[in-house]
């Protein structure tokens, strides 16, 4: 049952996730040209392939049950899994960073963070992300002390995330209170178009990325106790059993659900995908 529900969840969420990298790159009404939707689909990307890689790593589980613990390219797996898992606190905290300078700070946002800057500012985190694990398993010998390296490093992502997230609001609402002093009424009203705009979109992203340190949280948990099982209090087999299905599960959860939150929040997504996938279904 357990390789079932893991199966069905993480199938629908590389498909939701594929579905939604197509509207990004077609992009026919030309709404994701902004700097932000470059960091929403760096999120999605790091999604679908986290999907792909947990649903051929559950597979290759299944098929190889009896040597799952000794078998190099699932365990060489397993590690490329958990590093793609925690570059998706990075992501968030990329897309948190542009969305507060893209508010605080729109002018120098508009003139100095280009979308060839985005661009390299996206590879960079990988690098870094991937140069910073690799340095771990250097000069951290102990699988122990990196699985806790890997925890510490993510919720410190989390914490600054959040943070961005609460500073921008805050600045969102300056703005909003500096607006009623204008006399212009065709100036206020297309200023609070645009910041209904972003509101709506900085709530969304708010909302998934909470959603996301709620659902790592029982991954971790499972990552501390793996490596310090002493600290687990006479939990039998059947505990750790279920532990384990509810943290990968809430994982792929967090992976699958941004597709449907960005079409059930957001207009352009909507508009997108009736352009591409409609229109596709009326030439067949």
């Amino acid at each position: 049952m357990y390789f079932v529900v893991k199966v069905s969840l993480t199938s629908v969420s590389f498909v939701a996730n594929m579905f939604t990298i197509v509207p990004h790159v077609a992009d026919p009404l030309r709404v994701f040209q902004s700097r932000s939707s470059m960091f929403v689909l760096n999120i999605t990307v790091i999604d679908c392939t986290l999907s792909l890689l947990w649903l051929i790593l559950l597979t290759l589980i299944e098929v190889y049950q009896k040597e799952s613990n000794s078998n190099q390219y699932l365990l060489l797996l397993s590690n490329v899994v958990v590093r793609i898992t925690s570059m998706t606190a990075m992501a968030y905290f990329s897309l948190a960073l542009e969305l507060y300078f893209s508010i605080s700070r729109p002018f120098w946002h508009r003139a100095k963070l280009t979308p060839k800057v985005c661009r390299y500012w996206i590879v960079l985190t990988w690098v870094f992300h991937y140069t910073f694990q690799e340095l771990t398993l250097t000069f951290i010998l102990a699988d122990t002390y990196e699985g806790v390296l890997i925890v510490v490093y993510s919720v410190i992502f989390f914490f600054i995330i959040q943070s961005l997230h609460l500073a921008t609001f805050i600045s969102l609402r300056k703005q909003s209170q500096a607006m009623q002093q204008q006399r212009d009424e065709a100036n206020i009203k297309a200023l609070k178009v645009r910041q209904r705009n972003e509101k709506r979109f900085l709530t969304t992203i708010a909302i998934l990325s909470i959603t996301m340190t709620v659902c790592f949280c029982p991954y971790f948990v499972y990552i501390i106790l793996v490596k310090f099982p002493h600290l687990a209090l006479d939990t039998n087999d059947k505990v750790w059993e279920w532990l384990g299905f509810l943290a990968h599960c809430l994982i792929i959860i967090n992976a699958m659900i941004n597709p449907f939150f960005y079409l059930w929040r957001l207009p352009k997504y909507k508009k997108t995908f009736k352009e591409v996938y409609c229109k596709c279904l009326k030439q067949q």
